[in-house]
């Protein structure tokens, strides 16, 4: 992953290249050919040039050379990193081998390819080859070559995760006096690190650390505040080899924690505003430190966000859907990547409980519509629970249960609904309890 980063970043710095306008999805695919070899990791650069197709892929092959790609391998063996040439958008075509062949002599062959360019352009024409790109991929997915493709994530340690194994859990560590669920719990750094540990023995595969209450209403503190509540978790949890290979994700909208965060040890930057809150700043940031960005859906701010206007909608799925894509296309133009975007319907922040039931009913088209970017879902002990249980019954029958939190069952149905509606990550409190139930809910899901 590592290679991937640095050679995307030294294509943007190519004399020429006025900028990466987009990337695809990330895809980790068996071996061609040569069979005695890692894994490799693909995707797809959209690229704005003045460079001519034989200036580009010269510079593109300097690239490989300063990475010391050894080119007296045998061919398609291992490599650093490999960097070709597919498609000129205005129609070029090439037949220059072994120089330059465009669009790339085995573009409509490897499903490797086709599918992270059909990630960004799926209705383009392929020069010279009678067909779409979509129509290209559809000949192939037949193909074992296709069905051993993996969309894939950045990861701990420079490491990908299959996103499409098992759905993740994600167990909530909120360093704050006043979270609408656990508030005061973990403020003091050896309680939280402790319950951290609890989490990942319980099966969390990440921690969500937050230090800025977004309940509504919530009061808003400094990002020094903020800082000062999180970093010191962070650094003991890091300090701790128990947790090499756990990935710690910041909660905040504010781009000085999310930078003082990840330089503490974070791995994931997960912002409850979508940026909306600090836009141009926390995206300029998750872009510079190239880490994964969870974007959220919220209209206004904790203290707004369940007003009248800002929980008003004709389709929830289809507005949040809209509303989400236009963060994203903000996000991709500043420069972070897709393969890094995660996004999250936002359950209960600028809803009520009726378009928070809608929208777990129909993460699907919410996926579909936001362009099958992989999806959170953070139903855990939210309001939205008791109200469904008040359609039935007395809300107060739901807290007989001594032992466990009064909407731990209500959170079981939502993560349920939540995996079979393709969400790849569960933010939960009660990992132990959640663990099961995603287990379950995979199975039925993956059948």
């Amino acid at each position: 992953m590592e290679n991937i980063k640095s050679a995307v970043s030294q294509v943007r710095a190519l004399e020429g290249v006025r900028r990466v306008s987009r990337t695809s999805f990330l895809y980790e695919s068996p071996p061609a050919l040569v069979q005695e070899q890692p894994n490799f990791l693909n995707g797809v650069i959209e690229i704005e040039t003045k460079l001519d197709p034989y200036s580009l892929i010269t510079s593109l092959q300097g690239i490989e050379d300063h990475m010391l790609r050894d080119r007296s391998q045998i061919r398609y063996g291992p490599r650093v990193i490999d960097l070709d040439v597919l498609i000129y958008q205005d129609g070029t075509i090439i037949s220059d081998p072994p120089t330059l062949t465009l669009p790339h002599d085995q573009l409509i062959n490897r499903p490797f390819v086709l599918q992270p360019l059909h990630d960004l352009c799926p209705e383009l024409e392929i020069p010279g080859k009678n067909m779409r790109v979509d129509e290209a991929l559809t000949l192939l997915k037949e193909t074992e070559d296709y069905k051993g493709l993996r969309r894939v994530l950045p990861w701990i340690g420079g490491g990908v995760v299959d996103m499409t194994d098992r759905t993740l859990i994600m167990g909530i560590l909120n360093c704050t006096p006043d979270s609408f669920s656990d508030g005061g719990k973990y403020i003091d750094p050896d309680i939280a690190v402790s319950h951290a540990k609890k989490m990942v023995q319980d099966g969390a595969d990440i921690l969500d650390i937050g230090g800025q209450s977004t309940r509504p209403g919530a009061a808003m503190v400094t990002a020094k505040e903020e800082t000062e509540r999180v970093v010191p978790v962070i650094n003991r949890i890091r300090s701790d080899p128990f947790f090499d290979q756990i990935p710690i994700s910041i909660d905040t909208f504010r781009h000085e924690v999310a930078l003082n965060a990840v330089e503490a040890g974070a791995n994931i930057i997960n912002d409850v505003s979508g940026g909306r809150l600090d836009e141009y700043n926390m995206f300029k940031v998750v872009a510079e430190l190239d880490v994964p960005y969870i974007l959220m859906h919220m209209r206004g701010d904790p203290n707004t966000m369940q007003s009248e206007q800002n929980t008003k909608y004709n389709d929830v799925v289809e507005t949040v859907s809209k509303e989400l894509c236009e963060q994203i296309d903000i996000a991709e133009k500043m420069g972070i990547p897709r393969w890094n975007i995660i996004i999250d319907p936002g359950i209960g922040f600028a809803k009520k409980a009726p378009e928070s039931l809608k929208l777990l009913q129909d993460l699907p088209r919410l996926q579909k519509l936001c362009g099958d970017f992989p999806v959170l879902s953070g139903p855990s002990r939210k309001s939205f629970i008791e109200y469904a249980f008040s359609q039935r019954f007395d809300a107060s029958d739901s807290d007989s249960h001594k032992d466990l939190h009064p909407r731990v069952f209500g959170t079981a149905a939502a993560v349920t609904a939540s995996v079979l509606g393709g969400a790849k990550i569960l933010r939960v409190h009660d990992v132990r309890e959640m663990r099961d139930v995603v287990a379950v809910s995979d199975e039925i899901y993956r059948a």
